[in-house]
């Protein structure tokens, strides 16, 4: 079954994400398979609120359809509320995004990485030489910190 963009935003809620007990840890997939392409600078993800407070342990991006064209490349911060986050910062490019199924880590998470329940996450691109083609989703390390 294919899904139009509009009934995949309606297929669940954030109160519907289902979430570590207080203290655990889950990851967070904010991104789906987003097509590279459509990646400018710009927000990719604007204020997506957990709704409990929170801790960013780590940034990934997974390829699931390799670009090819070479010399692409977007830099991907994590945001909490208007605070970059220290560390986690991602770097999509042809190379580091090749193969299928590559995990690739943003930078070391190292500070500015807690959240209250209402704080909210964004990922916003910059340094971008737009892909022509491939896909990956972007999956956040979230401890709930509630409890």
């Amino acid at each position: 079954m294919s899904l139009k963009s509009s009934q995949v935003e309606t297929l669940i809620t954030p109160a519907e994400i289902p979430v570590a007990s207080p203290g655990g840890v889950y990851n967070l997939n904010l991104t789906g398979n987003m097509l590279l392409a459509g990646i400018t600078a710009a927000d990719i993800v604007t204020a997506f609120a957990p709704g409990h407070r929170f801790k960013i342990l780590a940034v990934k991006a997974i390829s699931i359809v390799a670009p090819t064209t070479s010399g692409k490349l977007a830099t991907v911060t994590p945001y909490i509320g208007s605070t970059a986050v220290t560390g986690g910062v991602l770097s999509l490019t042809t190379a580091a995004l090749a193969t299928k199924g590559t995990v690739l880590a943003g930078s070391t998470v190292t500070a500015a990485n807690e959240g209250s329940a209402t704080d909210t996450i964004t990922l916003t691109a910059s340094s971008v030489t737009a892909f022509v083609e491939g896909s990956a989703c972007i999956v956040l390390r979230i401890q709930n910190l509630d409890g």
